[in-house]
């Protein structure tokens, strides 16, 4: 009776993300009866299912199936080199501690990783998708199924949450079988910003930094990569570039650039690169002075020295800076290095009082024509934008670009193409939307996790699509939270970040309906930081910058 009730209630309340499901997989067992997964919808236990983030669809039992000393990882896409690596790499990030046989009848030796496509591109909408089976005999295995090698890797972070070792009877675990999960992501752009400017990050801080956006379920790594106090990519065209690096062991050179690339790759995340134009630039200007205005420095609001603020923006009539900026969107753009279909060019804050006192400035603007300051921006960002298009890239810039288009009388509107990121007002976004614009959402409130004073509670309560119109909902493309290092660096920066975007993460990746209460998240998340930790990621304590007394992680 308590299993058809389970069963009854499944079916009504839950719902089914369509997924087809190979004949020969239709049915697992579920205490010891036969349920169809072809009809089932969902419905989950009444137990904490200590899943981060949450699934779309969890079905699960209370039985508790023994892994063989012997288990390994099967697939059918065996010419995957991606997936291999995956594969070994969650092989031994499980499977750390030498384990026994155990005298159980459920024992599981081997789950088949099943990806239907052979297409790893990485772009913006790549699938995701996955399911999990684990029968509560282990005598079918267990099954991962994906459309891509990228699903599998997502469903490889769900299995690694599912497994447990024993101790004491020095066995791995899975408890609560039988599992059916399908998932999807909500967002199809879901990343963290790093602002690499400000102070600088090894390739392996880099790298760990990726590992743990993939533990996540992030795929997008913003790489706000210089800024006004420092250029630190090398750029072969433009090779004194590199001047304005905060020193000679502070650069990322081409290998470097490739190899984080390549490691992003392998872990289905995205690298989007931002080259901010025109403003913030002071470093370009150490390498290639002519790309700065003449006399900026009378202007007062631009004499704040660097490293506090700098905001420096590109000197706009000069030909120099037309040069280098396209040339540079060039080089980075090129499929040998970023071949992400998003580049970020900014387009925020730019300080036209640091064009005041610039003879050349105001005669250059006198003969195209432009009044104001503003004209000029964005006579500048039209040049930068088209460039990018011209290079089949889709444009990403901040909201500014987006006001100032619309405040403007030399040119009616924001070119369609661009991606709007919004940093102040979530709200925003009604607009941007309402205008026909895809649209991220980055909110300093909540979403800066330099803000000290934002919990986590705040971050997850955060839905970006509130207020959005229906119709409008298909342009919001997801968001991104955002690390910016004036008082980061590399050792504080996993704990400044983890655990208040693994709240983000959920948001962007789980239905809102399915996760949609802070008391019930505050023991998965909790338990989702442990296993941050055991994997060598620094995350903080639930609101709190270290440790307030002795505990264990998994009782706190």
């Amino acid at each position: 009776m308590k299993l058809f009730l389970f069963l009854f209630l499944f079916f009504i309340i839950g719902y089914s993300i369509g997924t087809k499901i190979p004949n020969q997989k239709n049915k697992i067992k579920f205490n010891n009866e036969a349920l169809n997964t072809k009809t089932s919808s969902s419905v989950q236990s009444s137990e904490t299912i200590y899943l981060w983030p949450m699934p779309k669809k969890v079905l699960n039992g209370n039985i508790t199936v023994y892994i063989s000393p012997d288990f390994k990882f099967s697939t059918n896409l065996t010419a995957s080199t991606t997936l291999k690596k995956a594969m070994d790499r969650y092989y031994n990030l499980i499977f750390g501690q030498d384990s026994k046989s155990h005298s159980g009848i459920s024992i599981l030796n081997e789950i088949k990783i099943l990806v239907k496509s052979n297409d790893e591109t990485l772009q913006i909408g790549f699938d995701e998708s996955y399911e999990i089976f684990i029968d509560d005999s282990g005598d079918d295995g267990g099954k991962i199924i994906a459309e891509t090698v990228y699903g599998a890797i997502r469903g490889l972070e769900t299995l690694y949450q599912m497994i447990s070792f024993d101790y004491e009877g020095e066995y791995y675990l899975i408890k609560g079988c039988p599992w059916i999960i399908e998932d999807s992501p909500r967002f199809p752009h879901r990343g963290v910003m790093l602002d690499t400017s400000r102070h600088f990050y090894s390739v392996d801080v880099l790298k760990e930094f990726i590992d743990a956006l993939a533990y996540n379920k992030f795929n997008v790594f913003h790489w706000h990569a210089v800024d006004s106090q420092s250029f630190p990519l090398t750029s072969v065209i433009f090779p004194k570039i590199t001047k304005g690096s905060w020193s000679n062991q502070e650069i990322y050179s081409i290998k470097d650039i490739k190899s984080i690339i390549e490691h992003a790759k392998e872990r289905g995340i995205r690298v989007e690169l931002e080259i901010d134009m025109p403003g913030h630039a002071y470093s370009w200007g150490i390498g290639y002075p002519e790309v700065l205005p003449a006399n900026f420095s009378v202007s007062t609001e631009c004499q704040s020295p660097c490293p506090t603020e700098c905001n420096i923006p590109l000197d706009i009539s000069s030909k120099e800076s037309y040069l280098v900026a396209m040339g540079l969107l060039t080089e980075f753009n090129h499929p040998s290095l970023f071949n992400e279909s998003f580049f970020h060019i900014g387009g925020d804050e730019v300080a036209y009082p640091c064009w005041n006192n610039s003879l050349k400035i105001a005669h250059w603007m006198k003969q195209e024509n432009l009044t104001t300051f503003q004209d000029a921006a964005i006579y500048f960002e039209i040049k930068a934008i088209q460039q990018l298009i011209k290079l089949g890239k889709t444009p990403v810039m901040w909201e500014d670009a987006y006001l100032l288009f619309g405040t403007s009388g030399v040119i009616d509107k924001l070119p369609q193409e661009v991606v709007v990121q919004i940093y102040h007002n979530p709200l925003l976004a009604v607009n941007t939307t309402r205008d026909g614009y895809k649209t991220l959402q980055s909110p300093y409130w909540p979403y800066y996790l330099d803000n000290p004073y934002v919990d986590w509670e705040t971050v997850y309560e955060f839905d970006p699509s509130t207020g959005i119109h229906k119709k409008d909902l298909h342009l919001l493309l997801g968001g991104e939270t955002c690390m910016w290092s004036e008082l980061v660096d590399p050792s504080n920066l996993f704990a400044k970040i983890f655990p208040r975007a693994s709240a983000t993460a959920e948001r962007l990746w789980s239905n809102i309906k399915n996760s949609n209460s802070t008391t019930k998240a505050k023991p998965r998340l909790e338990r989702f930081r442990c296993s941050l930790l055991e994997r060598g990621i620094g995350a903080a304590p639930l609101n709190s910058t270290s440790p307030q007394i002795p505990n264990s992680c998994y009782l706190s």
